[in-house]
């Protein structure tokens, strides 16, 4: 796919990704808030918290419109005031937090899985509602989200030296200088004016604190999911709590179940193999352009496993799609009438 027809095709794609996140996550907050059952608790503040953040994070992503270039040691997102509405002197702003935003969503992941096993074994301490627990999850992720931009503003952010390396790299891959751009990202064995490739440590640096980091909210996410399973199926069968408490239980793992996949085809695996191939210099452009698909996406799929899955919120929309559905039968059943009695 030529360059001018990929940016159109990802001006639509984070267009309509935008307007699908902000609808399936609209209606999981009006059913968390106003259908959920009650032994769900304060969980789901946690999970209308969650769906705000992935629509500030979906629209920031529509704006800044960032691009993904991967190509050999490279991956870098760039941001240009030609995709995007912000000035020149605001990208590299508006670049970090769109970084921020990505370290924020990794936290998230791992925050709610700690969150939902805690809530399993009836850990009340960390899950009652008090300022001191809402402070606290709620700055969790943004301690986390501010150690990944901290990162990427020390380790890989655009210095002179690599501006001249990308000066013809960019005016031949998006049409225009580094005047116009704003990248953060590796580059690990750029090529200096002489042709000699020499290898950039700062960002070899950045990129093993950047995998610690991956690393951590994965292995969070994977040991809190599988202690949350085994929690289920040994507590659920000896619990003397009702029928209906069990069965959102086992809900829960069911949708627990589908967002550790979601997060990990989406998020881990992708942005894992964009800062690993380029240190072995086999990076493709295909990969950027796979991860920038895939992060517009994933805010549009992760309400989708709870709405679906827990009964309550299923039967709810069950109801609405009924009567919906309903509403063309009725109406073309009184034109019917009408004509036949003319």
């Amino acid at each position: 796919m030529r360059q001018d027809e990929w940016d159109e095709f990802q001006h639509n794609w984070y267009r309509v990704s935008a307007v699908l996140a902000l609808l399936t996550n609209s209606i999981l907050v009006h059913l968390v808030l106003c259908h959920s059952p009650k032994s769900l608790g304060t969980y789901k503040y946690l999970m209308v918290c969650i769906c705000i953040f992935e629509v500030v994070y979906e629209s920031l992503d529509l704006a800044a419109s960032p691009d993904m270039y991967t190509k050999d040691s490279a991956f870098l997102v760039v941001v240009s005031d030609k995709k995007s509405p912000f000035p020149a002197a605001t990208l590299l702003i508006i670049n970090l937090s769109y970084c921020a935003c990505f370290g924020i969503s990794l936290a998230i992941f791992a925050v709610h899985f700690v969150y939902r096993y805690l809530v399993i074994i009836g850990h009340k301490e960390w899950i009652r509602r008090s300022l001191r627990n809402i402070v606290f999850w709620l700055v969790a992720p943004l301690i986390f989200g501010g150690a990944w931009v901290l990162t990427a503003r020390v380790f890989i952010s655009p210095e002179p030296f690599l501006d001249d390396v990308l000066r013809k790299e960019m005016i031949s891959q998006y049409g225009m200088g580094v005047e116009s751009i704003a990248y953060v990202g590796p580059y690990f064995y750029p090529t200096d004016r002489n042709g000699t490739k020499m290898a950039n440590w700062k960002a070899i640096h950045g990129m093993i604190l950047f995998v610690v980091m991956i690393v951590t909210s994965l292995f969070t996410m994977v040991y809190f999911g599988l202690k949350s399973y085994v929690a289920i199926n040994s507590a659920v069968p000896r619990l003397s709590q009702s029928v209906r408490f069990k069965s959102l239980q086992s809900q829960l793992l069911y949708a627990l179940i589908l967002q550790t996949i979601i997060p990990l085809t989406l998020m881990h695996v992708p942005i894992s193999i964009c800062f690993l191939i380029p240190y072995f210099e086999y990076s493709k452009e295909v990969f950027g352009r796979f991860l920038t698909i895939s992060i517009a996406v994933y805010p549009v799929l992760d309400p989708l496993p709870n709405m679906f899955l827990i009964k309550d919120y299923r039967n709810v929309l069950k109801k609405r799609m009924s009567i919906i559905m309903a509403v063309p039968t009725e109406v073309s059943t009184l034109t019917f009438r009408g004509t036949t009695h003319a």
